[in-house]
């Protein structure tokens, strides 16, 4: 039996993880140069403007999802498996794009 490797796995994961946000983020087209900020929890955003105005908006998530079949994954080749990454990317890319969009078109933007 092969070893489990797990801080291999996790290693491996968070590579394949950072490409998607990097892929997904190339995406955006003219949102793609745009800052960004992590925020580790939470549902809303506050904005105190240097006005001191306020504003605050709901968080909206952006996901992907991709059903394998383990015994096909094998069989998969690099060329198949970044194009499932790519896609997934892609996916993110246009719900983030399109709440971006709202954002901007009703004013909520800062």
């Amino acid at each position: 039996m092969l070893p489990d490797l797990p801080s291999f796995k996790a290693e491996l994961q968070s590579i394949l993880s950072e490409y998607v946000q990097l892929k997904a983020r190339a995406s955006l087209g003219v949102f793609s140069k745009s800052p960004k900020h992590v925020i580790h929890e939470g549902n809303r955003m506050r904005v105190v403007r240097a006005d001191g105005s306020v504003g605050e908006d709901n968080l909206k998530s952006a996901s992907s999802e991709v059903s394998l079949i383990l015994g096909e994954l094998h069989a998969m080749s690099l060329v198949e498996r970044t194009r499932m990454l790519d896609q997934m990317a892609l996916e993110m890319a246009e719900q983030m794009s399109s709440s971006l969009s709202v954002l901007s078109w009703t004013g909520q933007g800062y």
